[in-house]
């Protein structure tokens, strides 16, 4: 911290900016900042509102290629937010909402998403007990070796058919 100091010191010129700085209660105060941000919540609030839609079902069949465009427009970060919000409330995501999320958003096609939004949408899938994407994480995980992926996604799959998942690892260990 003391390095940052002295470069924003040195780049900052606003001697009155830096003096509103309370750098020591800053880096020795215990708990929450002592300056809290309002940050603007407007992608997250977009993002929990178009789960809420799945969630409970209110995806229309003629609005699907809208909504997977917007989505696929997204950063990946607020695609995961989407994802991990969904995986929270996963006792929702009965068979309907399931295949909504999956055939409006297109999950179960290996070849659109990167590897944090796979990994997601498999751990809602193993999760909601849903195994038609079985054959998509095969892939994945044979071609990602990363810990990071790999042990939940097994640890999720030997949970829901143990025997295919020790087969598979078995077989791919190396």
């Amino acid at each position: 911290w003391e390095d940052f100091r002295t470069v924003f010191n040195a780049v900052v010129a606003d001697k009155e900016i830096k003096d509103k700085i309370e750098w020591e209660k800053w880096i020795t105060t215990p708990g929450f900042p002592v300056v809290m941000k309002n940050y603007n919540s407007k992608l997250i609030k977009l993002t929990e509102e178009l789960c809420n839609r799945f969630l409970n079902a209110e995806i229309k069949a003629d609005e699907g290629e809208k909504v997977r465009n917007e989505f696929k427009g997204w950063h990946t970060n607020q695609k995961i937010v989407f994802l991990d919000y969904i995986l929270a409330h996963a006792d929702k995501v009965n068979d309907t909402v399931y295949e909504m999320l999956r055939d409006v958003l297109q999950l179960n096609d290996y070849k659109i998403y990167n590897s944090e939004v796979k990994f997601t949408w498999y751990s809602i899938c193993l999760k909601t007990k849903h195994s038609d994407c079985i054959d998509d994480l095969k892939m994945f995980l044979q071609s990602y070796g990363r810990m990071k992926f790999i042990n939940p996604l097994y640890k999720r799959w030997f949970m829901l058919n143990k025997e295919e998942a020790l087969t598979f690892f078995e077989a791919n260990k190396y």
